[in-house]
């Protein structure tokens, strides 16, 4: 399998142009490129330490330097989407990326939501994970 490298400012680089071209809906854009990401990675899981081999597959495919994946929550450091120049979480790939695996380990509808981040200059990413719960 062939794996395509890029850094960080590369990462960077990526978001602002998606930005400037499609405004706040860069935001769902790199959600979903994540998502798919996500469900990919988690064909190779399948055992009882699932969450801990797909850590182990997040950090090893250098999207971040340090992860913990447990049923409800995901505490990142060092995401490779890390913008200070943003006023907002800024780490929608990685979410969408907790989201697919998720999905596919529970069969279920999955938020993930940003609630701390390396951008706002938290001492980590923090994900809270969840059900989605649907109105009506």
């Amino acid at each position: 399998m062939r794996f395509v490298k890029l850094s960080e400012k590369e990462m960077k680089n990526i978001s602002r142009f998606y930005q400037n071209m499609v405004g706040d809906a860069r935001v769902i854009l790199l959600y979903l490129s994540g998502k798919a990401v996500g469900e990919k990675l988690s064909e190779h899981i399948s055992d009882d330490a699932s969450l801990k081999k797909a850590g182990k597959m997040i950090k090893g495919r250098g999207w971040v330097e340090e992860i913990m994946l447990e049923k409800n929550q995901a505490i990142v450091q060092g995401s490779i989407e890390i913008d200070k120049s943003l006023d907002q979480p800024s780490c929608d790939m990685i979410r969408g990326i907790l989201c697919g695996i998720y999905e596919e380990m529970t069969g279920e509808i999955i938020e993930a939501n940003e609630e701390k981040c390396e951008s706002l200059n938290d001492e980590h990413c923090e994900f809270k994970i969840k059900k989605k719960e649907f109105e009506g």
